[in-house]
């Protein structure tokens, strides 16, 4: 970030990963490489950080900021949330095992299993209509699970390696993912199903049973 009237950060010297502003923009936060977050107050001349968290035992690649809560994932297997007012922190291991937390407690809430996800971040989400659990894997795979009772309702091949990534739109019946393959892909249904709401993806890949342009995979985005 840089300012041409008042100052950049000093950054530290290493990568990062990942950078987010709070909802009044007046913090920005970095997750790096040195297993830190770095917090910086955009409404001081200071260069220097404000705070760094550095609880982490491995390098942290992602965030996200609520009103009062830092949350973190590191390449350490844990996900940790800040309470921002008070400095409590929770955390979660990372096996092959997504897990839905209570925000305010971290009380287990559910588990969600079936697929890989041992030496890769993976990103799952909800559906949007909260419904169902979308997450990617290591064998290529999109798997769909309940939110409710965990099953995995269905799961199709998205990509030749690992799934990094999967992003559902907020309203339309459409996906992207990520994969280390170097591709980004846009699914969207061209069947749309009311009584299956937002299994779409899963009736089309039943249906069809093989990836076809003219169905299920809408574009594909290749970085080289």
């Amino acid at each position: 970030m840089y300012n041409c009237q008042s100052r950049s950060p000093r950054c530290p010297r290493h990568s990062v990963n990942a950078v987010k502003f709070n909802e009044y923009s007046s913090v920005v936060i970095s997750a790096g490489y040195d297993k830190s977050l770095h917090v910086w107050d955009c409404r001081s001349r200071s260069t220097e950080p404000i705070q760094i968290i550095d609880t982490f035992l491995d390098s942290v690649m992602s965030i996200c900021l609520t009103k009062i809560e830092i949350i973190a994932g590191s390449v350490d297997g844990t996900i940790r949330t800040f309470d921002i007012r008070v400095g409590r922190e929770i955390s979660d291991n990372f096996d092959s095992t997504l897990r839905l937390l209570d925000r305010s407690s971290g009380e287990l809430l559910q588990e969600y299993k079936g697929h890989i996800c041992k030496s890769f971040k993976t990103d799952c989400c909800l559906t949007n209509s909260d419904a169902h659990v979308a997450g990617g894997s290591e064998d290529g795979y999109i798997y769909f699970r309940d939110l409710v009772d965990a099953s995995v309702v269905s799961s199709f091949g998205a990509h030749d390696l690992v799934v990094t990534s999967v992003s559902y739109h907020p309203k339309e019946s459409c996906m992207m993912t990520s994969s280390v393959d170097s591709t980004v892909r846009v699914w969207k249904a061209e069947i749309w199903n009311p009584k299956a709401s937002d299994l779409f993806l899963i009736t089309i890949h039943e249906e069809s049973c093989v990836l076809e342009s003219n169905q299920q995979f809408m574009r594909e985005y290749r970085f080289t």
